[in-house]
């Protein structure tokens, strides 16, 4: 089996440095751009069907690069972003990014899920796909803090 992994394009949250998590904010032009260049980059990879986070900026994206593949596309909210709780929607500087993402103090913040919580959900689901499409090639469009 062979998965590829690729994160969705921009958005303007990306773009003004804002923590997204679950927030459901659509690719921006620059983000739209980066699609369509993943889409040529993987045009001659002969993928098989593609998981694909449900928020629209990831499915998206997952639409473009598939214009060449015509495969189906499966909403799986398990590699969705991290739930961040209380930091949802505040500017990068305002959230604590070393101690939200260490593993061994798998802190949790009011809200928000634990970075182990978020490691399990997403662990179990590649788990599943690859027992489910053993030999495939599969393509899933997620998020930075869940890939």
């Amino acid at each position: 089996m062979i998965i590829y992994l690729v994160r969705h394009g921009e958005t303007d949250w990306n773009a003004r440095r804002i923590v997204q998590g679950t927030t459901d904010i659509p690719l921006n032009e620059t983000g739209l751009a980066q699609a369509a260049r993943a889409r040529e980059l993987m045009k001659d990879i002969p993928l098989d069907l593609i998981y694909s986070s449900p928020l629209i900026r990831a499915y998206r994206t997952a639409e473009i690069i598939n214009e060449y593949h015509h495969v189906p596309i499966i909403s799986e909210p398990r590699i969705r972003e991290r739930e961040y709780g209380i930091y949802e929607a505040a500017p990068y500087e305002k959230y604590p990014g070393v101690d939200y993402w260490d593993y061994k103090k798998n802190l949790k913040f009011e809200g928000a899920e634990t970075v182990r919580q978020v490691f399990h959900r997403v662990y179990n689901c590649l788990g599943e796909i690859r027992a489910l499409h053993p030999g495939k090639c599969v393509m899933l469009t997620m998020h930075g803090g869940a890939g």
